[in-house]
């Protein structure tokens, strides 16, 4: 099985090097956007079944609408795309609020706990 890896993108981050568009979007996102995508391209050309993101995804706590889709709309392209799954180590992004609504993505706690066969909410050090 192949897993491909992603560190620390920090959506959001060096503003300042980049000018806003016609369409009031600062040239840096469109930057990040692009590159998440070509990761993911790589990733699905390569045929990994997984994309395991580490790190922050976000330079801030609390990112906006637009930091948020373009992370997300480039996820969802991905698995549309080359069906991949996403698995996150669990910092940087609260993504047990998006649980719920995104059950594909998931924490590699959580994968490797139903990997391993782990019956209910198990973590490390219960």
């Amino acid at each position: 099985m192949k897993i491909a890896v992603l560190g620390d993108p920090h959506i959001g981050s060096s503003y300042h090097f980049g000018h806003l568009t016609l369409d009031n979007v600062n040239s840096r996102l469109i930057d990040y956007k692009a590159t998440l995508k070509y990761a993911v391209d790589m990733a699905g050309k390569a045929k990994c079944k997984y994309m395991l993101i580490t790190g922050e995804m976000f330079k801030d706590r609390k990112p906006g609408i637009q930091e948020h889709f373009a992370m997300w709309s480039t996820l969802k392209y991905g698995h549309e795309k080359y069906g991949m799954k996403y698995l996150w180590d669990g910092r940087g992004l609260n993504i047990f609020a998006y649980g719920r609504f995104l059950p594909k993505y998931i924490t590699v706690y959580q994968w490797l706990m139903k990997r391993m066969g782990v019956k209910g909410k198990k973590w490390m050090g219960d």
